[in-house]
């Protein structure tokens, strides 16, 4: 079986991602359209389909009337791929994490709860 091939705006949105990895820093503005289309000659409608791409993966983002941006969100998405701790992630962040207990409250369980975990041993519950 012969594989397809890819389109051509997804080839482009792969070759732009390389470049914003590789040479792009966070809210440095993008090419334009009119760039992106001279430097890989393409079509405008091939550049818009990419950058739309790259919009909803988190690479850009758009200002209305100021023009494209790179984005920091992909670094942020590509670490919870690799792994998530919120502890972590603040710290790299510069933030002290902490836990507040905003309120405790005992409470009785209902009837239709203590036969659904069928304990007798249970006598309350924690909210």
């Amino acid at each position: 079986m012969v594989a397809k091939p890819s389109p051509l705006y997804s080839t482009l949105s792969l070759a732009l991602i390389d470049f914003i990895k590789t040479k792009g820093k966070a809210h440095e503005k993008m090419l334009s359209e009119r760039e992106i289309t001279k430097v890989y000659n393409v079509s405008r409608t091939t550049v818009r389909t990419a950058l739309k791409e790259l919009e909803t993966l988190g690479y850009i983002y758009k200002r209305h009337g100021k023009g494209t941006f790179i984005s920091t969100q992909w670094k942020e998405r590509q670490n919870l791929l690799e792994g998530y701790s919120f502890t972590e992630q603040m710290k790299e962040l510069g933030k002290v994490p902490s836990t507040k207990l905003l309120r405790w409250i005992v409470t009785k369980p209902m009837n239709l709860s203590l036969h659904s975990l069928e304990s007798k041993l249970v006598t309350s519950s924690f909210v």
